[in-house]
């Protein structure tokens, strides 16, 4: 697991950015209630103080996954997907 943290911590530093909307948990689990959505919109429509490009980072850097898996920015929800990550 240190091979992950190191480069989680590295796509950390990559996406950079006040997390205004956030708590102090660096980390997020949602269930989208909103089916045929593209992942990067409905993560920036959810927290809006972060732009859909550092969404994007941030799914390329692998810093959020959608059922437990590596997400595309592109991957479309379905009502009922978890959206986790960590920034």
């Amino acid at each position: 697991m240190p091979d992950f943290q190191a480069a989680a911590n590295l796509a950390r530093r990559r996406i950079s950015g006040q997390r205004s909307d956030m708590s102090d948990d660096p980390s997020f689990r949602e269930t989208a209630a909103t089916p045929a959505v593209r992942l990067d919109r409905w993560l920036a429509a959810r927290w809006p103080s972060i732009s859909r490009a550092r969404w994007q980072r941030a799914l390329a850097a692998g810093l959020v996954s959608l059922n437990d898996s590596p997400a595309r920015a592109s991957a479309p929800l379905n009502a009922g997907d978890v959206v986790s990550g960590v920034f």
